[in-house]
């Protein structure tokens, strides 16, 4: 009898000790947080940022510009000139749970005028993608299809001087002749830094909307696209990577933007890989204020059998919303 009485003794002080630790508990909620593991509360972050809309935004802008004035010219053909610069890079992030969307736009713009002459194009490009992805399981590779366009604003010439020995433009290329236009789906994978994606079905469609250049040319086909046609489509497989500027220093930043792809029918023959790298360096100094050397890599076999290599090294005024 004193066994059971003894027993229930200790009962009665292991329920008390219960209450009060229920009590205790009610009156201070953090224990209770204490008691919830590290891996929990990640998780929980984790779905909760999930769960919200995000929306991310970056525009950079630079220009550059000289004057050349020329008094009592030594040379004929040394002529004042007026040079103006500018590049524009826009990006875009929109996310919601596993599901995000990316926007990418560069165009840069670059005219000389000569003084009582000719104006020249040196540099007129646009570059406007697209991509929707879809996140796996929580890791750093989702689903993504994406569509692009490329081409430029503006019709550029070449010069010939005739008989009377004047200059006469001929149509070289403008809007859309050529131009490009891109799709693909696959797979990418998700850095903090960049984006690496592969499309698995890739097609590239050729675009000549001006049949005039054929004329002036004097050619039976362009860029892979014979006269009288206005496009040209190519299935194959892509691959594209994206860096946003993002800075090595304290004054240093670099930004990539590089697409590689070829055709199904050229994937044995090396020399038929096609690919458009541009990248650049950037100092910045006085706030607003940059030093940058940009440089763009092209090859495309139909245009021809050497890589295009465009090295511009420029000082100017630049306005970026991130640093």
């Amino acid at each position: 009898m004193e066994t059971v009485y003894l027993l229930y003794i200790r009962y009665c002080k292991y329920c008390v000790s219960v209450f009060l630790l229920g009590l205790y508990c009610l009156v201070n909620p953090t224990i209770l947080v204490a008691q919830t593991t590290e891996n929990d509360s990640i998780e929980k972050a984790q779905n909760l940022e999930r769960r919200q809309l995000k929306y991310h935004f970056t525009a950079d802008f630079f220009t550059a510009f000289s004057l050349t004035h020329i008094i009592n010219q030594t040379e004929s053909n040394e002529d004042g000139n007026v040079y103006l610069y500018y590049n524009i890079t826009i990006n875009n992030n929109l996310s919601f749970r596993e599901w995000s969307l990316d926007t990418y736009y560069f165009t840069d713009f670059g005219l000389k005028k000569y003084f009582d002459s000719i104006a020249i194009i040196e540099a007129d490009e646009y570059n406007f993608r697209n991509t929707l992805s879809y996140a796996l399981s929580n890791s750093k590779f989702s689903v993504q299809v994406s569509w692009d366009t490329k081409s430029q604003y503006h019709k550029h010439y070449t010069y010939e001087t005739d008989s009377l020995g004047q200059l006469q433009p001929i149509l070289n290329s403008c809007y859309l002749s050529p131009g490009y236009k891109g799709f693909s789906a696959g797979l990418r994978y998700s850095h903090k830094y960049f984006t690496l994606d592969l499309g698995l079905v890739n097609g590239v469609k050729t675009i000549i909307r001006k049949q005039e250049i054929y004329d002036a040319q004097e050619v039976d086909e362009l860029y892979g696209v014979p006269k009288g046609e206005k496009s040209r489509l190519e299935y194959g497989v892509n691959l594209v990577f994206m860096l946003p500027t993002q800075q090595l220093g304290k004054h240093f930043f670099w930004e990539n933007a590089s697409q590689f792809n070829v055709a199904n029918t050229n994937i044995k023959q090396i020399n038929r890989y096609c690919f458009d790298i541009n990248n650049a360096i950037h100092y910045t100094f006085f706030n607003y204020f940059r030093l940058s050397l940009r440089t763009k890599c092209v090859y495309d076999f139909l245009i021809s059998p050497k890589v295009n290599i465009v090295n511009n090294l420029s000082i100017g005024f630049y306005i970026n919303n991130t640093f």
